[in-house]
């Protein structure tokens, strides 16, 4: 038996492994020693932060947190619990039966995900780069990314979720297997809407033959299971057919602290602007889907890596009523991105910057900070144009290739 490097295994001594296909990842005890200490500074990392109360735990996780413990957990799952997708309800509804207090249970099942999405992120740069030192890099650069440990442990927030779905979907479309690339997206968007900023790469996808059609049902149908035991136990099922329709029309603002355009033009008539930034971003897809068929290119890992960042980028620069917190799956991204292009320091270094600045900012209240969310916008914009100049040159290569 041999190591992906060449260098044989010493007889008898233990080794453990993912089995990927023709590259199966092998750790040494050391490594696999590296692997779960690092995992467990992580979550004692994050256990440091688990006292601070949120306002967005204090007034609302907290009340959905009660309301089901106080009902009984999964008997309660039939109420109007949140606005939040009914999957993630009933996670919480489990966590009830648990000895913990509201805070520590949400805050853990996060921090859970997020074990989930650094071992994918992980996945991902081995699959693609095939050197293990930047596959266990990623395991601790997405556990110690900054936007994941303020959503995780100090937010309360649950992006950790649909990020680990959609980094699970990336991996196994990389790996040809559109099947569980698709069964993992649709898991991702039965948990959050923002799921569907991945949804240009999966067009892309699908007009090159790498998505079977047929597997386009995968999203409403899991949709469908995962609102079925809620409408079973009473809930209006109306409702939980229309409960990404009533999150979209919560909020008014053009922006909610997002580093986008819109942070520039809070204020006007979001009835003009909204349906113009939609449009934008599907005129932006049709156009690069257009070059991708046009071009006959046949993509590389690369290249896929490279076009599932500029999905889960362009989507919440260029779309309305966006938090702060939507480019969370662009910041785990990016730094997948860094691995496979290590010269490409500034689109991390840019996208990861701008969006760890705006979640400080609305999560420790710094009453404006000393930057404008308005210049984080252009700095945004300026990663974009570098980061489509470069993935554009390297289609352009692979087609004249």
């Amino acid at each position: 038996m041999r190591r992906p490097g060449g260098t044989a295994f010493p007889p008898g001594r233990p080794r453990f492994e993912f089995e990927d296909g023709m590259k199966t990842l092998r750790f040494t005890r050391r490594e696999a020693g590296f692997l779960i200490g690092t995992g467990i500074l992580a979550l004692l990392v994050r256990g440091t932060f688990f006292p601070f109360v949120s306002t967005d735990f204090r007034d609302f996780l907290s009340l959905w947190f009660d309301t089901l413990r106080q009902n009984g957990g999964l008997g309660a799952i039939g109420l109007a619990v949140g606005d939040y997708s009914p999957p993630y309800i009933y996670l919480l509804a489990l966590l009830t039966y648990l000895p913990l207090d509201g805070l520590h249970a949400v805050k853990l099942l996060s921090c859970a995900a997020d074990l989930v999405l650094a071992l994918y992120a992980m996945r991902i740069v081995w699959q693609v780069v095939g050197n293990k030192s930047y596959a266990l890099l990623a395991w601790c650069g997405a556990l110690f990314l900054p936007t994941v440990l303020i959503n995780s442990a100090v937010w309360a927030q649950c992006d950790a979720i649909y990020t680990a779905g959609l980094l699970a979907c990336l991996y196994y479309f990389l790996r040809e297997d559109s099947l569980r690339g698709m069964l993992a997206f649709s898991l991702a968007l039965a948990f959050k809407l923002q799921a569907v900023f991945l949804a240009p790469l999966l067009l892309a996808l699908l007009l090159k033959g790498r998505l079977r059609p047929l597997h386009l049902l995968l999203p409403p149908a899991v949709y469908l299971l995962g609102i079925l035991p809620a409408a079973l136990m009473g809930r209006d099922f109306g409702e939980l057919l229309t409960i990404y329709l009533s999150q979209a029309g919560s909020y008014q603002e053009l922006s909610m602290m997002a580093p986008n355009p819109y942070s520039w033009l809070n204020g006007m008539d979001s009835e003009i602007f909204a349906p113009a930034g939609i449009l934008l971003l599907l005129g932006v897809t049709l156009i690069g889907c257009y070059f991708l068929v046009s071009s006959r290119v046949k993509l590389s890992e690369r290249a896929i890596v490279s076009l599932a960042l500029l999905s889960v980028l362009l989507a919440p620069y260029l779309l309305p009523h966006m938090h702060e917190r939507y480019f969370y799956a662009a910041d785990l991204l990016s730094l997948v991105y860094w691995f496979c292009y290590p010269r490409r320091w500034y689109v991390p270094l840019g996208v990861v910057g701008c969006s760890s600045y705006v979640v400080c900012n609305f999560v420790f209240s710094f009453d404006g900070g000393f930057l404008r969310v308005e210049l984080l916008a252009v700095v945004l914009l300026v990663v974009i144009f570098l980061l489509l100049r470069d993935t554009v040159r390297e289609l352009r290569g692979e087609a004249q290739a």
